[in-house]
């Protein structure tokens, strides 16, 4: 997969809403000015921040995340300051200098000051040099031996506990050395890494309280859902892009329209929500499961119709490089839970939900889409995206009228009672005869059942199309995930 160089914004932060009615000049006096000034001879510097997502979520406390985010916000800035940026944001970024020896010490200064500033985190770094002849040859080059950097990049620094009694109380990763400041758990002991974050969101709060202590807290039926979001083939379009000029200036496109995009959905959301640290067109958020349906369908929305805009882009861009850049789209992934399991695990396993969606998108079947799953206590399959059956139904496309179709269907099926619901767990142990027959007689007998087969356009006195029509699992677990639904079932199974 191509690497993604894009710039970014971390945490997402409301900020004035601006046109996107993009002026390139400033981007492009910016790059030319570093070329001017690195001489002949300049050389690149890529570098960018492995396991970013780990490393913010490694704490399972609001306050310990917003502070990494925090703290990945002012490493961009200060490198964003420097005259030889490029462009820089979420941990990762290109430089350009005058020569070799600088392009080296500047990739060591820079894996050094995101380690002492993240309190052991890893950033990897590369150098080339820029042939001012074949700039394609020389990105194409870096991408690659960053590829390589990151690879081999040392593993994260801190002290390992000697037994599970050592361990912090936040992270469950390093040896606890010292007092938890938690208002609610003051006997707690952390490493020194999750007290530093804790602070960093302290120092970084601009509302003049502290967030939640809690995930849980986000949700009044104490369920959250980590959401994962990533651009359909954005990191093939920056690896086709040729110059520095084109570089930059994606990346300010990419960062503004996922910035705002994330932010139109966030306005409508009922409840609090915690945003993470991202890169580009990555977008990372804790919120209550109950405006999940509602976030993913307004992002989606959001995204689809601001990219569409994108199609008149002019320099430094050709009209097929902004035609490309106007028809992405992008995956989604969700998983909601009760939030006893660590937030890290949560969004590593957002996270392949997000590439199962965008597996559906590659083969032009969508282009966007959404996977979730909904997680219950003590759940053997966290994390097995695969182990559903064929007629699963997700992931789902999200066109407009695909999203909302299924909506409705949804819709109908939560006014069926649960214990009703619930015969169509049956298919999986009763003959097929028998399911059958059983499944037609509680339809032939029941006004919400008809009403279902009625908003999907199929009729239930038709015995073969019962069965064949019946919800499949996804659209059951999407009828737990509806607001509307007041049969309070998150919990049961179909």
């Amino acid at each position: 997969m191509a690497h993604k160089f894009s710039l970014t914004s971390a945490p997402l932060l409301l900020e004035p809403r601006r046109s996107h009615m993009f002026d390139f000049a400033p981007i492009q006096q910016r790059v030319r000015r570093a070329l001017q000034s690195a001489g002949a001879e300049p050389w690149l510097v890529a570098y960018d921040a492995n396991g970013i997502q780990e490393l913010v979520t490694a704490s399972s406390r609001p306050l310990a995340m917003f502070g990494a985010s925090a703290t990945i916000a002012a490493f961009d800035r200060a490198a964003s300051a420097r005259d030889g940026c490029i462009f820089a944001g979420g941990g990762r970024g290109i430089e350009i200098v005058a020569s070799r020896n600088a392009a080296e010490a500047r990739a060591i200064e820079l894996v050094g000051c995101f380690r002492e500033q993240t309190v052991g985190g890893v950033m990897a770094a590369a150098v080339v040099p820029y042939d001012l002849r074949a700039p394609a040859d020389s990105l194409r080059w870096l991408r690659q031996k960053l590829d390589i950097e990151k690879h081999q990049a040392s593993s994260p620094d801190g002290a390992l506990p000697t037994d599970k009694r050592d361990q912090c109380a936040d992270c469950r990763m390093f040896r606890a050395v010292h007092p938890s400041e938690r208002k609610d758990a003051p006997d707690e002991r952390v490493c020194e890494r999750c007290r530093a974050m804790v602070r960093a969101g302290r120092d970084a709060s601009t509302v003049g309280k502290e967030p939640i202590q809690s995930l849980l807290a986000l949700s009044p039926s104490r369920r959250v859902a980590a959401v994962s979001t990533d651009g359909n083939n954005v990191g093939d379009f920056f690896a086709s892009l040729t110059s520095l000029e084109q570089m930059a200036a994606a990346s300010e496109v990419i960062h503004e329209v996922f910035r705002d995009a994330h932010r139109d959905a966030c306005s409508a959301l009922r409840h609090d929500k915690v945003s993470l640290a991202t890169g580009g067109d990555d977008i990372r958020i804790f919120l209550a499961a109950e405006d999940l349906l509602q976030y993913a369908g307004a992002v989606v929305r959001a995204l689809e119709r601001q990219l569409d805009q994108l199609a008149r882009l002019g320099a430094p861009f050709s009209r097929d490089e902004a035609s490309r850049l106007a028809r992405l789209g992008v995956g989604i992934g969700a998983v909601v839970s009760d939030a006893h399991f660590p937030a890290s695990r949560l969004m590593a396993y957002a996270h392949a939900l997000e590439r199962s969606a965008k597996r559906l998108c590659r083969s032009d079947s969508a282009r966007s889409a959404f996977d979730f799953a909904i997680l219950r206590a003590g759940d053997a399959s966290f994390g097995a995206v695969e182990r559903r059956s064929d007629d699963d139904g997700r992931p789902f496309p999200m066109d407009a009228e695909s999203w909302e179709n299924r909506r409705h269907l949804a819709e109908a099926l939560a006014a069926i009672p649960g214990a009703q619901r619930g015969i169509l767990a049956e298919s999986r142990t009763m003959d097929p005869i028998e399911f059958a027959n059983l499944l037609r007689y509680q339809v032939a007998r029941s006004k919400p059942w008809q009403g279902f087969y009625h908003a999907a356009g199929v009729d239930w006195q038709e015995p073969d199309a019962v069965v064949r029509e019946r919800p499949r699992q996804a659209l059951l677990d999407l009828v737990r995930l509806l607001a509307s639904n007041k049969n309070n079932d998150m919990d049961q199974g179909s």
